[in-house]
């Protein structure tokens, strides 16, 4: 994944990336000069990035239906029953904090739509670790 063709396919500046991804501007400095690799949800949320920005061309009734069909809207204890794990190991696969992923059980909050789109993702593929 070559982040600097895609963040100048993009048009977009490294902070203005790193904004859209929730990292830092050093991180995407890092990946660009290959002195390390995005997370694995980090590469999930460049593919939904690039996906986005294909489905601008989308009529926007298809799109938004699209969007809707693709993220997980049950509960996330669901998600964890489903793939089997336990409040920690999903936060590990998320690269959150565990007490992130309890908030979401506890009060029934839904995740940033990112995270509900790479947990359906899991589910659909029945992928358990990373």
């Amino acid at each position: 994944m070559d982040i600097l063709k895609i963040r100048e396919a993009l048009g977009l500046s490294r902070a203005e990336l790193a904004k859209k991804l929730h990292v830092t501007r050093q991180a995407i400095y890092q990946w660009e000069a290959k002195e390390g690799k995005p997370s694995s949800l980090a590469r999930f949320a460049i593919n939904e990035l690039l996906s986005r920005e294909s489905k601008r061309a989308m009529d926007p009734s298809q799109r938004l239906q699209k969007d809707i069909t693709e993220m997980w809207n049950k509960p996330i204890k669901e998600a964890m029953e489903i793939l089997g794990v336990s409040v920690d190991g999903l936060a590990k696969i998320l690269d959150v904090e565990s007490s992130t992923v309890m908030s979401w059980v506890a009060s029934g909050k839904k995740a940033p739509d990112y995270y509900r789109r790479f947990i359906k993702f899991l589910v659909d593929n029945k992928i358990n670790k990373i």
